[in-house]
């Protein structure tokens, strides 16, 4: 990946170093089940500009774990890539997660959307960042 773009934070029993060896990595264990469609989270922490730019590279990792926890997924048993973009000094994170765990069942994604929300509101208020939520309230007049 380009520096000027982005680069990897993070990961967890997925190898490879390309996009396809990486792809082929979580494939191996998404092949033995066979009922789930949707195999993958896919998530963007996308920090506030201004809190983006103070954020260190352990904060981030230590944000994304907060946030998978969040969504249900163990972060030290599920595989997961988590690559940061830094294009146009906005820094944000992109998350790509098996959504199959070891024992070949599907993570739940009931209000998966909701459950993300809520996860990165919270973790925004614990951290004293600025809220995507607060920001709407703001805008608002609430």
């Amino acid at each position: 990946m380009a520096e000027h773009k982005g680069y990897e934070l993070d990961r967890n029993l997925i190898y490879g170093e390309t996009s396809t060896e990486i792809m082929n990595s979580f494939r191996i264990q998404q092949s033995e089940n066979y009922t789930c469609d949707k195999k993958f989270f896919t998530a963007y922490i996308s920090p506030d500009p201004k809190d983006g730019q103070k954020l260190t590279d352990k904060e981030l990792k230590e944000i994304s774990h907060d946030f998978m926890k969040g969504i249900g997924v163990n972060p030290e048993k599920q595989a997961y890539l988590a690559i940061v973009h830094t294009e146009k000094n906005h820094k944000h994170v992109h998350l790509l997660i098996n959504r199959i765990d070891e024992k070949n069942k599907a993570i739940k994604d009931n209000f998966i959307v909701l459950k993300a929300q809520n996860t990165v509101h919270k973790i925004a208020k614990e951290r004293g960042l600025i809220s995507a939520r607060d920001i709407m309230h703001k805008k608002s007049g609430k």
